[in-house]
């Protein structure tokens, strides 16, 4: 087999550094999937056997060879003699470590961003928005821990109710209720969710006086948040839906508990009332392009990657606009595509 001449002393002190970088790296990623074991967000006994695999052979078997390699070298710079090694040893060294780095930049990335539809797993909801029009339609969303299959039963009469059923096992639940008689009153329940049943009501048709109930900067998760007095505030009014201007987090967008804390207490409401939400800066804040916000709520937005949409009531137009779409320049105004959006909307 054919030696390649690492050459001179400054070499091995290279690939001693090198060795040990991969090392670092391969460690680290260990560190890492054991915290998602422990954090729970790896649940699935499949999904832990299939990365403990993984982890052995990153791990275990490489670190075994580099062991000895980095024995071999640390004496071979002591003593400043030159050293070779097989060039399909050295490829496929080269070839793990830019797996490893790979590996780790994703886990680098989802550690300071974390994506909701990869490591939320809570159970949070259910909760309405409007993706269409609101004389006959509406959404219901809730989340589960497990995934499982998304079931729903509803109706006029909470006695002889309907079934919506999806076979495919999800965490995030979305059923869209289209053909909706407007004005009306109806039920659903969620089972093996909720044994519980909740109600909501389409808008009228035509031109009514309605009420709303308008709500900002609740401050989710924050020590001295006045998110619960908020929410208590609103019993005994009677309004239609909820729009909520922005800032629903206390901290980040990235913070996945934080949305629990807000789930858990936004429920109460947006169970019966559609929850009609704008982006805020703490939403953007730790969460590259708001993927959080658009997947906990997934309006008709605009746009893939901008977060703003409108929609009508009664004789009313409600636009929600996105004024940290350009986050180089932090809030403050719209893009020229939202602004060309908006003056369409409005004519």
């Amino acid at each position: 087999m054919k030696k390649i001449d690492i050459g001179s002393t400054k070499r091995n002190k290279i690939l001693v550094i090198y060795l040990l970088i991969e090392l670092l790296l391969m460690i680290f990623w260990g560190i890492f999937i054991f915290w998602l074991i422990k954090m729970d967000l790896i649940w699935n006994p499949l999904q832990f056997w299939f990365i403990f695999s993984i982890l052995i052979i990153l791990i275990i078997i490489p670190a075994y060879f580099f062991s000895k390699s980095l024995i071999i070298l640390i004496k071979n710079v002591k003593l400043k003699e030159k050293i070779t090694f097989s060039k399909p040893y050295l490829a496929v060294s080269a070839l793990i470590f830019i797996f490893i780095i790979s590996l780790s930049f994703l886990a680098f990335f989802y550690y300071f961003f974390p994506s909701a539809s990869v490591f939320y797993r809570e159970d949070d909801g259910p909760y309405l928005i409007w993706n269409d029009n609101p004389e006959t339609t509406i959404t219901i969303i809730w989340l589960t821990k497990n995934p499982s299959q998304t079931e729903l039963e509803y109706g006029r009469d909470p006695n002889d109710m309907e079934t919506y059923k999806d076979s495919f096992n999800v965490n995030q639940h979305i059923v869209p209720l289209t053909e909706l008689k407007s004005g009306t009153k109806y039920y659903y329940k969620i089972p093996g969710f909720s044994e519980e049943t909740y109600w909501f009501k389409t808008a009228p048709e035509g031109s009514e006086n309605f009420n709303f109930s308008a709500i900002s900067d609740t401050h989710a998760a924050y020590s001295d948040s006045k998110y619960d007095k908020v929410i208590g505030a609103m019993e005994g009014y009677d309004y239609e839906f909820i729009v909520h201007a922005g800032d629903a987090m206390g901290g980040a967008g990235g913070n996945l508990p934080e949305w629990h804390t807000f789930f858990e207490t936004m429920t109460e409401h947006a169970a019966t009332h559609p929850y009609m939400i704008a982006l805020g800066n703490h939403e953007y804040s730790g969460d590259l392009f708001g993927r959080n916000f658009k997947y906990f709520f997934p309006y008709d937005y605009e746009e893939d990657w901008g977060h703003y949409y409108s929609f009508d009531y009664s004789n009313a137009h409600f636009v929600m606009i996105d004024v940290f779409q350009n986050q180089l320049d932090w809030g403050g105004f719209i893009t020229e595509a939202q602004e060309a959006w908006l003056r369409r909307d409005l004519e």
